[in-house]
C-alpha cells in the first residue's frame, strides 16, 4: 500500500498519505493478562512513576529503567482537549524499521481505518485520564505484515507542558507467525 507504514515507498510526511488510498487496519483483542517481558518492564516503570505521584513525564525519557525498550516506545498527544484525534509524537526506530516507515507526526486518523479512528482515540482518553494500563494482543491488517503479532500497551504520560495526558506507548512482537493458507 503506497504511502502508509510497510508500503513502498515509504511515508515521509502527512502529505504521503491521500483520502482515497487505505489505511492500517489493527485486529486487536484486549489482553487482561500481560504476557510479554518488555510489556511488565514499561507497565513497572509507569507504576512506579505513579507510585511517586504522577504518571511519567515527556521531559523524563528516555529513563533508565527503560532504555533497553525506546526502540519499542511510542508517544501519542492528543490533537485537541477532546481528545477525538491523537498525534504520534515519537516512533521508536524498531517499529520505524519492522513497518519500514515513520508515522511521527501523523495523526491516527491519518494512519488508521477511518472505522477504527473513534475506537483507538476512546482508548486513548481513557488511559490518560484514568491512569490504567490498556494492553491488547493483534495483527495489523492492510500492510503486508499479517503475519506479525505484538502486544501492544498504553499507559499514561504526562506531556511536554508538564499538564497535557499524552499516551506511553509499547508494541512487542511475540516472534510468532501466524500461518496463511
Amino acid at each position: 500500500m503506497p504511502g502508509v507504514l510497510g508500503g513502498s515507498p515509504a511515508i515521509q510526511s502527512a502529505e504521503d498519505i491521500t483520502s482515497d488510498e487505505v489505511r492500517i487496519h489493527i485486529d486487536v483483542k484486549a489482553r487482561p493478562v500481560v504476557t510479554h517481558p518488555d510489556s511488565r518492564k514499561l507497565i513497572a516503570y509507569c507504576d512506579t512513576c505513579l507510585a511517586a505521584g504522577s504518571p511519567p513525564r515527556r521531559s523524563d525519557l528516555p529513563a533508565r529503567e527503560i532504555v533497553a525498550l525506546l526502540p519499542n516506545i511510542f508517544m501519542l498527544e492528543p490533537v485537541d482537549a477532546r481528545g477525538a484525534d491523537w498525534r504520534f509524537r515519537l516512533m521508536g526506530q524498531g517499529i520505524v524499521s519492522r513497518f519500514g516507515g515513520d508515522a511521527t507526526d501523523l495523526t491516527i486518523s491519518q494512519l488508521y481505518d477511518p472505522a477504527q479512528v473513534e475506537h483507538n482515540a476512546r482508548i486513548y482518553r481513557e488511559v490518560s485520564i484514568g491512569d490504567t494500563p490498556n494492553v491488547t494482543h493483534g495483527t495489523f491488517q492492510g500492510i503486508d505484515k499479517e503475519y506479525l503479532e505484538f502486544e501492544i500497551v498504553h499507559l499514561p504520560l504526562i506531556g511536554t507542558d508538564g499538564d497535557t495526558r499524552w499516551i506511553l506507548g509499547g508494541i512487542f512482537f511475540d516472534g510468532t507467525h501466524l500461518t496463511t493458507s
